[in-house]
């Protein structure tokens, strides 16, 4: 059975068949609105959406305040609730528990707000309708990703439903997101199916959370959202490859360096809680400092999405993207050297002076930064740009197979081949 064709996503006004497929000019071709009539409605449609959210939004900020002022002194807690202990460190820093429980949901405010006004943003000035569903998916990122609907579902059992809705949409939009992106069709075709497993594991966990319990359906759940995932992912990357064209491959890169930093951020700091874990039990470093620097990581999705679609052609994300890669594997890397020379090397010569072999490995840090940054430049210079850097071994190279070149029309294609292979160009 195939699945039908979403309304509105094909390039031209008539209904495409299942078995119909686009050619590249018409997956490149944006498909826009061209009546005023529906350009209203679509966006009508949006703001009702948006208030709906914002409503549930705000009634579960209320409950989420409650909940962060009442400590916990079971053996389970929710999420980001205190513990006696927790409470005891935040209040010898001065801080009551009045701070904690604002201070959590004025970053919750925060980034709603961003997602919303981003949204609305790309509602005002688009007509694509690519561009208006990625409006829809922000609204509902912002204000039911975080606990939104779990926490309004406790507190008001009545609104259960509606925001267990908006829940689900808001996992739904993602995967759609993810499969459609950027020109609004299914490309490879069978992605439609990654979405569909994806929206169903989405639904399992948002209509019937009790069923996770059970270990098979919890392992069938986690297997289902990987594949899924990994499958639509990996469409996203045939379509930057194979059926974008320069316009969207530069949008491509956008959401897809704002995915992989807000990620990479969350797995840094969880690496570095393991490695250096608080002298206090308490925790309160990660019930304070952790929270911001989520946010501030996870603000990086909906920024490079709402840049992909307004201002791609302004700013290149290639050096962004060449920068992140340096500055991320060499404090990856200064972090591991760090840990070596203290950890292993002080245990080896069982040195109690744990200053001085804090200095050495700081000396040894300081010694190691400039050519490791060097050698590590060079490595992604490599990987993006091909030979760019080393002009000389690409004409050595050009240099020999000419000359192992007998038939001449042979020499225009291999000149054209040595090209695009030393810079890494379509």
């Amino acid at each position: 059975m195939n699945l039908p064709q979403i309304p509105g996503w094909t390039s031209t006004g008539n209904a495409a068949s299942p078995e119909a497929s686009p050619s590249r000019e018409e997956e490149a071709r944006p498909a826009r609105i061209g009546s005023r009539r529906w350009l209203t409605l679509a966006r009508a449609a949006w703001a009702v959406v948006a208030i709906v959210a914002i409503v549930i939004f705000g009634v579960s900020l209320s409950a989420y305040y409650d909940r962060l002022q009442t400590v916990c002194t079971g053996s389970t807690c929710a999420d980001s609730q205190l513990t006696p202990e927790n409470l005891q460190a935040i209040e010898g820093f001065g801080l009551p528990l009045d701070f904690y429980a604002g201070y959590l949901v004025a970053l919750a405010i925060i980034f709603a707000g961003v997602c919303l006004v981003l949204a609305a943003v790309i509602v005002w000035r688009t007509q694509d309708r690519m561009a208006l569903f990625v409006a829809f998916a922000l609204v509902l990122f912002g204000t039911t990703m975080p606990q939104a609907p779990q926490t309004v579902a406790v507190a008001h059992p009545i609104l259960s439903w509606l925001s267990q809705g908006l829940g689900f949409l808001g996992f739904a939009s993602i995967a759609l997101f993810i499969n459609l992106f950027p020109h609004g069709r299914f490309v490879p075709r069978w992605t439609r199916w990654a979405a569909v497993v994806w929206i169903a594991v989405a639904g399992q966990g948002v209509f019937f959370p009790d069923s996770l319990s059970n270990p098979w359906l919890s392992l069938l759940n986690t297997l289902g959202f990987m594949g899924a995932a990994g499958a639509s992912l990996g469409a996203l990357v045939y379509r930057y490859r194979r059926r974008a064209d320069p316009i969207q491959r530069q949008q491509i890169k956008w959401v897809v360096f704002g995915i992989v930093a807000a990620l990479g951020v969350a797995l840094g700091i969880a690496l570095l809680s393991i490695v250096f874990p608080e002298p206090r039990p308490s925790g309160l470093l990660s019930k304070l400092l952790f929270p911001s620097v989520f946010t501030l990581a996870f603000l990086l999705i909906p920024v490079s999405i709402a840049v992909a679609i307004l201002r791609y052609r302004l700013w290149d994300v290639d050096f962004i993207i060449n920068r992140t890669l340096v500055y991320g594997a060499l404090t990856v890397c200064v972090v591991g050297v760090y840990i070596l020379v203290v950890g292993y090397l002080g245990t080896l010569l069982r040195m109690g002076d744990n200053l001085f072999v804090s200095l050495v490995a700081t000396g040894v840090v300081a010694i190691l930064f400039a050519p490791l940054r060097n050698w590590l430049q060079r490595g992604v210079n490599r990987l993006m740009y091909g030979e760019r850097d080393e002009p000389y071994a690409v004409v050595s190279r050009l240099g020999r197979r000419l000359e192992a070149t007998l038939a001449p029309q042979d020499v225009l294609p291999t000149i054209v081949e040595t090209v695009r292979d030393a810079l890494r160009l379509p």
